[in-house]
């Protein structure tokens, strides 16, 4: 279980790493401390977008975090990224920018070899979410061009 820990920290690092350098919407990695990441966005976050104990996010910027997450998506995909958590819960507004977060479970779209269902997973989840906030957000579409960033 130890070794796992330090291979999600590790593995989250490395990738928030990549991913901010490729300017993907993520908080800046500034260190590994114990079995977490320390990162530039943990204390500044206002509400995640989600239904939980914090407030949910407005539906009139549903339209605008869809095609931020678009962008974010096709970022991480072409560099290497699959999600694999992707939910409401790992994606956080900041002055109406839109967040990643939560990669510790992050694998390689080439090497893994479930990386479609994982893919087809995350897609999912968020454009639910979106489609219930009144957003045409068609998974669909979605994956098939995400897949051709990889094929």
């Amino acid at each position: 279980m130890a070794f796992r820990a330090q291979q999600w920290v590790e593995t989250e690092f490395e990738v928030l790493g990549r991913l901010w350098s490729a300017v993907a919407s993520v908080p800046y990695p500034v260190q590994r401390r114990g079995r977490e990441v320390m990162s530039s966005i943990s204390a500044m976050c206002r509400w995640p977008l989600s239904a939980g104990p914090l407030p949910r996010a407005p539906r009139e910027f549903a339209a605008d975090l869809y095609r931020q997450l678009l962008e974010n998506l096709t970022l991480m995909t072409a560099h290497g990224v699959v999600h694999v958590d992707l939910s409401p819960y790992n994606l956080l507004v900041w002055e109406s920018r839109l967040y990643v977060i939560g990669l510790p479970q992050a694998v390689d779209p080439i090497l893994n070899p479930d990386k479609l269902r994982l893919l087809e997973r995350d897609v999912l989840n968020a454009c639910g979410w979106l489609e219930k906030r009144g957003v045409a957000a068609d998974a669909s579409e979605v994956l098939a061009e995400l897949m051709s960033l990889l094929f």
